[in-house]
């Protein structure tokens, strides 16, 4: 029976999840949460709880969850507060419990104020057929703070260009989400030892 779920390391595994139809109707969701294995939490940047349907960051509590990180106090002060792990990704829930993961909050790029998710920039980039993989981060701009940059990695032979994508974005994201950069490559993103994209690796060869 298919299905899915949302799990990590410090919770020690799975605590939310869904299969069958529930998962046939809703693929992008993560799932419900699984009490009494669970409690459940999204908030905003002052630790309030948000409506439902809202996007704010998920913290969980469980008697599963880690102490600590080892020889590392300060990560679990950020992470561990008063028995609730903050795990740094973005979420919203729904009216029927159903949660959804939207990015990481570290990813969220603050464009004069606007939160711009870079899974949503991303997700749209790779609609292009050209496209074979690409990476959304912030890059510094000097009246808005941050704005969206974005490097993709082509198909051989093609002629795509940068005002090409961008274009063919327009009806995709809103215009203030479209990035204001777009370096084009012609090799594989870097990846580190557990083969996810190296973003720090990027973001040093293009910002230096």
């Amino acid at each position: 029976m298919p299905g899915t779920g949302f799990g990590m390391t410090e919770t020690g595994g799975p605590g939310i999840g869904m299969r069958g139809e529930p998962y046939l109707q809703n693929p992008e969701a993560a799932g419900r949460l699984q009490p009494p294995l669970m409690e459940m939490r999204i908030v905003d940047d002052e630790d309030k709880e948000v409506s439902v349907g809202e996007v704010g960051e998920l913290v969980l509590k469980s008697v599963t969850n880690l102490r600590c990180y080892l020889d590392e106090p300060q990560a679990t002060l950020e992470a561990l507060r008063d028995g609730w792990l903050y795990t740094g990704d973005l979420a919203r829930v729904d009216e029927e419990g159903v949660i959804t993961i939207v990015d990481r909050k570290k990813d969220m790029i603050i464009r004069g104020g606007e939160n711009i998710s870079c899974s949503e920039v991303s997700a749209a980039l790779h609609l292009h057929p050209n496209v074979i993989e690409g990476l959304v981060f912030s890059i510094p701009d000097d009246r808005l703070g941050e704005n969206v940059g974005a490097c993709v990695y082509l198909s051989a032979n093609c002629t795509t260009t940068e005002e090409e994508l961008k274009d063919f974005l327009v009806p995709h994201l809103a215009s203030f989400k479209i990035p204001k950069k777009i370096w084009l490559r012609d090799a594989p993103l870097p990846r580190g030892a557990t083969e996810k994209v190296d973003r720090l690796a990027v973001r040093a060869e293009y910002l230096g």
